[in-house]
Order: C-alpha cells, then sequence, then structure tokens
C-alpha cells in the first residue's frame, strides 16, 4: 500500500516503518494464496524463511486491487488517481500483475496524470472478453491437472521434479519471436512459448502446490527462469535450459520420445553463474536477489548430468543409463541399466539398480550404445526400448526372477532408434533406422495404435496361448487382445 507520510525525520520514518510492518494488521492482511491455503506475511516468513520478495504487493496493494479488477472486467480506462502513483511507478506496477498471469493484457497503455501521479490509463487489450473467458478456463483445467498429481508426493522435491518433467516433456520451445504466445496461456494452453511462458507456468503450478516460487529475469541475459523456496533455502529452475531446441532431427540428440536434462534444475546461484547465467541482474518483482541463493545442496545431486528425464512409478523414480566396455567387439559389451531412486525426505533417498540390459545398434561390424533408451510410462507400468523391440519393466522377473514383458516385436530388419507413447490418443510411434546418426533420410517413422500391443485403462489380463522352447511364452491379452512373447 502506498502510504503519504508527512515529512519527518529520516530515522523516524524507520522506526515507524518497523513498527507498522511487525506489529499492525499488515502482518494479518491475506496475501499469498498457495494451492488452497491462504498464508498471511507471518505464515509465510514462518513457512518460506525469513526474507520474502513481494515488496510490490505491500506499497501497491490498493493500486493493484484496482487494476486487477479493472483487468478482470476488461475496461477501457482504469482510474488509480486516489493510490498515488507515480508514472514511473505505474509501468511497475502493471508489469507486476502481467506477470502474474494478466497474458491477454499488453504492456503498452496511455495515461492521465496530474504532473506527478497518474489519474488513469487505458490498457490495451490482446483478446476480447469472451476469448479470455475461454483460454482461462482452458489454462485453470491444465494447471488443476498438474497441480493435483503433484499432491499425491509427500516431499517438495518430488512435486517440483514432476511439474518440471511436465513443463519440458510437453511445451515445445518457440524459436519464432513471438511475443503473443510468450506467456501463461501460450506454455499451457498451446505448449509452444519462450522462456517467460516456461517460467509463469512454472511459477503458477509450484504456486498453487503449496510451494512459494517467483519469476526471475535478467535484462541483460534477455531470459527469465523460476526462484523456489524449501525450508527456508532458495534454489533456482530454469526449465526453459533443461527443454533443449535442436535445429535438425537427429535421434542420438532428439528422441521422438522428449529429451530434456536436470542441469539447471535445484542450483544455487554459484551454479548458474558458472553455467552460463553469467549476469549479476538476478531480479524478482523489481529487486535484485543476487546472493541469496546460497545453498549447494543439489549442485552435485544425482540427476545434474542426466541427459533424458526420469520416470515416476509406484513410489519411485527410475532412470536409464548407457554405458559400454572399454573396447566394444560384441554386442553384449554395450549395456544400460535401470535405476530407481526412492527419496524419504526432500534430500535423502535410497538408490537401486534394478536391470542391467546389453542391448546395442548394430550397422555391419559396428556396434553402438543405444542412446537414451528412454523409459515411457502407462498407468503406472515402465516401459523401454531395445533395437529388437519395447519392453514392459518387470521388476521382481516373469519368472524365476528374469526376463521383462516383451510387448512390441521389431517387424523390421532395422533397429528401433527410439519410441513414444501417447496415451491422450491412443497411439505410439517406433522410429526405425539403419545409420547410427538419425536423419529423416535415413529413417522411419511408424505410429500403432495402443490398444493393439498395450492396455490404455487398465493391467493386461494375459492367458497363456503357448510356449515356444522351454523358456519361451506366448501371451494373448484377453484386455487389448495383443500377442505378447516372453523371453526369459
Amino acid at each position: 500500500m502506498k502510504k503519504c507520510i508527512a515529512l519527518i525525520a529520516a530515522v523516524v520514518i524507520f522506526f515507524g516503518f518497523v513498527f507498522v510492518y511487525e506489529n499492525l494488521n499488515v502482518s494479518k492482511k491475506s496475501l499469498f494464496v498457495s494451492g488452497s491455503a491462504v498464508l498471511s506475511e507471518k505464515d509465510n516468513k514462518r513457512f518460506y524463511g525469513s526474507k520474502t520478495f513481494d515488496k510490490i504487493a505491500y506499497e501497491y496493494e490498493d493500486a493493484i486491487k484496482i487494476i486487477k479488477e479493472g483487468f478482470d472486467n476488461q475496461s477501457s480506462s482504469i482510474s488509480i488517481h486516489s493510490c498515488n502513483v507515480s508514472i514511473d511507478e505505474l509501468s511497475i506496477v502493471i508489469n507486476y500483475i502481467i506477470n502474474s498471469g494478466y497474458y491477454y493484457v499488453n504492456n503498452s497503455y496511455s495515461y492521465k496524470s496530474d504532473g506527478e501521479n497518474v489519474i488513469s490509463f487505458n490498457p490495451d487489450y490482446s483478446m476480447n472478453s469472451d476469448e479470455v473467458k475461454k483460454h482461462n478456463a482452458e489454462i485453470d483445467s491444465v494447471v488443476k491437472s498438474v497441480v493435483n498429481k503433484s499432491l499425491s508426493f509427500n516431499n517438495s522435491i518430488e512435486k517440483l521434479i514432476y511439474i518440471h518433467d511436465y513443463l519440458v516433456e510437453n511445451i515445445e520451445y518457440s524459436v519464432e519471436e513471438n511475443q503473443t504466445i510468450n506467456n501463461l496461456y501460450g506454455a499451457l494452453v498451446l505448449k509452444k512459448t519462450m522462456c517467460v511462458g516456461y517460467a509463469q507456468a512454472f511459477c503458477r503450478i509450484a504456486e498453487k502446490a503449496g510451494i512459494k516460487t517467483y519469476v526471475v529475469s535478467s535484462e541483460k541475459l534477455q531470459h527469465a527462469w523460476n526462484m523456489v523456496n524449501i525450508n527456508g533455502e532458495y534454489y533456482f529452475v530454469d526449465c526453459t535450459w533443461d527443454d533443449p531446441v535442436f535445429d535438425k532431427i537427429n535421434l542420438s540428440d532428439d528422441p521422438v520420445s522428449g529429451y530434456g536434462c536436470y542441469k539447471y534444475f535445484m542450483c544455487s546461484e554459484e551454479f548458474f553463474v558458472n553455467n552460463k547465467h553469467h549476469a549479476d541482474d538476478y531480479l524478482v518483482n523489481g529487486e535484485n536477489v543476487m546472493g541469496v541463493s546460497k545453498s549447494t545442496d543439489y549442485d552435485q545431486f544425482f540427476w545434474r548430468d542426466y541427459e533424458s528425464l526420469m520416470k515416476y512409478s509406484n513410489g519411485s523414480w527410475y532412470h536409464d543409463y548407457g554405458y559400454s566396455d572399454n573396447q566394444i567387439n560384441y554386442p553384449s559389451d554395450v549395456k544400460f541399466s535401470i535405476d530407481k531412486f526412492t527419496f524419504m525426505d526432500n534430500k535423502s533417498y535410497d538408490e537401486k539398480i534394478v536391470r542391467t540390459i546389453k542391448a546395442c545398434w548394430e550397422n555391419g561390424s559396428q556396434f553402438y550404445i543405444v542412446f537414451n533408451p528412454t523409459l515411457q510410462n502407462i498407468d503406472g507400468f515402465l516401459y523401454y526400448f531395445k533395437p529388437d523391440g519395447i519392453y514392459r519393466l518387470e521388476e521382481n522377473g516373469r519368472f524365476n526372477g528374469k526376463g521383462d514383458l516383451l510387448i512390441f516385436e521389431n517387424p523390421t530388419n532395422e533397429n528401433i532408434y527410439d519410441f513414444d507413447i501417447d496415451t491422450e490418443n491412443g497411439k505410439f510411434t517406433v522410429i526405425y533406422g539403419k545409420d547410427y546418426e538419425f536423419t529423416e533420410d535415413n529413417g522411419t517413422k511408424k505410429t500403432y495404435d495402443i490398444s493393439d500391443y498395450f492396455c490404455k485403462v487398465q493391467e493386461h489380463q494375459y492367458v497363456l496361448s503357448e510356449e515356444v522352447g522351454n523358456d519361451n511364452r506366448i501371451y494373448i491379452c484377453t484386455a487389448c487382445h495383443g500377442t505378447m512373447k516372453e523371453i526369459a
């Protein structure tokens, strides 16, 4: 709230402000909404640490309330004369409000002033009220869905992993400088945006999930990302730079199943500055937050060098890791492991290697590591690919503790390079090729119906059809009628 105080000595102003801030009703006002809980300023300090960065919300509370009501009603003129907001301050307040989710308000306006303070201003809207109502409903639907799923996790860190992965997997970075999609709507509905859209979407969802989150910007970097607070410590998250853009289709770099990493997830300022975020103007609501994110607890965490995203199933996170012997002479020299991580709290976890699998791409007499046999998830079941097919991970083994279920056998004489499961459309895509470097010229994509091979809404109901040899068995699923082969 912008307060008009008579001219008095600076020391009186300072101690008077401290008294009001600490003892009067300012601390009782509901300024933060996190999930379904409304947090007061004192609650915010208790849950999120001693320092917050919402000074604008306090100083301009009256103006923000009036302007938001005007934006909500798409008023052509909004009067704020009683709020004593100067011309320079108006742009600060409007930017603050737009970044909170008013994606349909352009950062351009005309105004009337009395020479010092703004009397009224005329906003510029990019869409009409019917469009806004429709788009807001679409945004709210996505946010609600992601938040509800994130709330199934007991730990804040797992909630953040899920939100981060959802955005990295579902948003396409726009290489075109199209500011009309560089916002919350572009990120969550159009699924195509730039850095501001990623940051606003992450902030909106994380806040609703109960985690205090800010949008950070840097004029020097011309970039935006996020800052989150867990147990009083601040960490940086950059979903945009964890979702790389490639200038050509190349499966060694850009799998169809979606590439993502955790290079810029839960990092200290030191890590960010040393890894491409070279700037000294990390701004949150106009305030420089350099020196705030000091904790390095996650800087060397297990996910830091991952080149694909983890998958969650039945209480744990899984990731695949490819490697080979020093000299590759035989297909068996190339392997990958499936690793399992189970969190006990925000920082401690159990680690286990679930499966070590021998698999490689073959090209004549040459053998190569299968690049990121990316795990996919349907209804809690995890699937991975080898060059000969797609398998369902059976953590305890199918029989005698051995073997995973082959649910899709490669029908070609080429390698399988990658696959992608699209449960919304009931399809999955497989990419085949002979050369190690996959391109559109030397590889092919084919799409299949999930119902022919997977069960989308329930576990496969297997009936033994026949046995082939001593250890090989063929199953028929009574739900999707797919034929499954099991190899020990």
